[in-house]
């Protein structure tokens, strides 16, 4: 079934800034084009916790899919054999509360799971081939199946190219009736619904225009949807031949705000004075250590009075969850790229061909690449003297403040299967690092058998062979 109402262009009750309090969700199929990636990266600036469900992303020549601006984060197939035509970017700064569906997630359909309004939800980006008899793809069906199995939301946008009038789409062959005909077959078969409104194009090349992109969802997933509407753009600010969907969720969230405490912010006078505080009403404890039990007492609370301390003089610092815009884009790099796109589709509508539009598009592409490299210099130049003046401490991380790799992954099981959740991946490597007893096991924990416990700790035991390979 569809939403009901009449929308055309934006949403008159949908406006960017009310995406704040929300996750923002935005669907796209980007054609592979790097330039509407870019585009992407500006159009998303004023959303807050944007989800980007992107089909057909740009991948370079290394198989890396470009996101159009570094806060965002991508979850795609690892694998590179097959082309990559369905991926999801997120904020950096969601991050944790993310957590990729390796196990379901195919070339042509990118799955993660996470909490929308305390709900734990099912969200995918899914490509469905247009010369492929069958419609729906395995891959959605899938995914449909293992949000019924597991009875959480979904939230699937996906480029059908298929036509049907339940979703206003124009028939404009039989091959794509026959495919909207099928996937409209399987929605009503297992209650789902189609959230778009109203008979706004997702998908205009100047040549013809249809409704292919939708956005679909179960029966909680539906509950989650509100604000659901076409963005038209002009062809200078966005390259793809697809239009901008976007649509928020309802209620909060509840995605936890990062924050943490920056050192070189601290009130170091304030510190002292506090831990001189906190350790002068303990003075005793750590006169009279004369057991094991009374010194690990006084340790932990030698670390918690440090740590007090440091809170107590150094504020919280948010992390926003709004896109960055590059540093380098600034007004007159993106004024100069309006004028050259404008003066590039005044070229290309102009038939037979006109040297001297020729000319001005030339002059106008070599005006803002000057204008763009220059401003990429200069700012590059600012950021290395900015960094020479902060202490090595400092340097080092503002350097390394993005690097991500300590974020839990989907590990193999004993069966060969992949873990599904964050708790599941800590229990099978706690299982495979550690020597975790069995209830019937006679060994005290911390012990292996024929393994005395000072040997335990000895390198040769910590690194040995069959625990590398392990």
């Amino acid at each position: 079934m569809t939403k009901n109402g009449s929308v055309t262009g934006r949403h008159p009750k949908m406006k960017k800034r009310e995406f704040n309090d929300s996750l923002g969700f935005v669907q796209i199929n980007l054609n592979k084009q790097r330039q509407a990636t870019k585009d992407l990266g500006t159009y998303i600036r004023d959303i807050d916790k944007p989800m980007i469900l992107v089909q057909e992303p740009h991948v370079n020549g290394k198989g890396v899919i470009s996101k159009g601006s570094y806060c965002l984060r991508a979850a795609a197939c690892k694998s590179r054999e097959t082309p990559i035509r369905a991926s999801i970017f997120f904020h950096s700064s969601m991050e944790r509360q993310v957590w990729f569906k390796e196990s379901i997630t195919t070339a042509d359909c990118a799955v993660v799971q996470t909490k929308v309004d305390g709900v734990e939800t099912l969200i995918a980006s899914c490509y469905m081939d247009g010369t492929d008899t069958q419609c729906p793809s395995p891959d959605f069906m899938k995914v449909v199946e293992y949000a019924k199995k597991h009875s959480i939301a979904l939230i699937i946008g996906t480029d059908s190219n298929a036509h049907n009038t339940a979703w206003n789409s124009r028939i404009g062959d039989q091959k794509r009736k026959e495919r909207g005909n099928k996937l409209l077959e399987y929605i009503l078969a297992n209650d789902l619904f189609i959230e778009n409104a109203g008979s706004t194009p997702t998908f205009d090349n100047g040549r013809w225009s249809n409704s292919i992109d939708l956005t679909i969802t179960n029966k909680a997933g539906h509950s989650l949807v509100a604000g659901w509407f076409v963005d038209v753009k002009d062809r200078v600010e966005h390259s793809s031949d697809h239009r901008f969907i976007a649509f928020k969720s309802t209620g909060s969230t509840l995605l936890a705000r990062q924050n943490f405490r920056d050192i070189s912010k601290t009130n170091w006078e304030h510190f002292e004075s506090d831990l001189n505080l906190r350790m002068f009403s303990k003075a005793e404890m750590f006169r009279n250590i004369d057991s094991v039990e009374k010194m690990d007492t006084a340790a932990s609370e030698l670390s918690s009075s440090i740590l007090s301390a440091f809170n107590s003089a150094t504020e919280l610092t948010y992390v926003s969850a709004k896109i960055k815009p590059l540093p380098w884009d600034t007004p007159e790099v993106r004024e100069a790229r309006r004028d050259m796109r404008a003066k590039i589709r005044r070229r290309q509508r102009k038939i037979p061909r006109d040297s001297e539009l020729d000319t001005i598009r030339k002059e106008a592409r070599k005006r803002y690449e000057k204008l763009r490299d220059n401003t990429w210099t200069a700012k590059y130049r600012e950021f290395c003297a900015n960094l020479e003046s902060k202490s090595e401490s400092k340097r080092i991380s503002c350097l390394i403040k993005d690097n991500k790799d300590t974020k839990l992954c989907a590990v193999k099981k004993k069966d060969g299967l992949l873990t599904e959740t964050p708790s599941e991946t800590l229990d099978r490597m706690t299982e495979v690092h550690f020597d975790v007893p069995s209830p019937a096991d006679p060994n005290p924990p911390g012990t292996a058998a024929g393994v005395d416990i000072e040997d335990r700790w000895s390198l040769d035991h910590i690194f040995s062979e069959n625990r590398v390979k392990r």
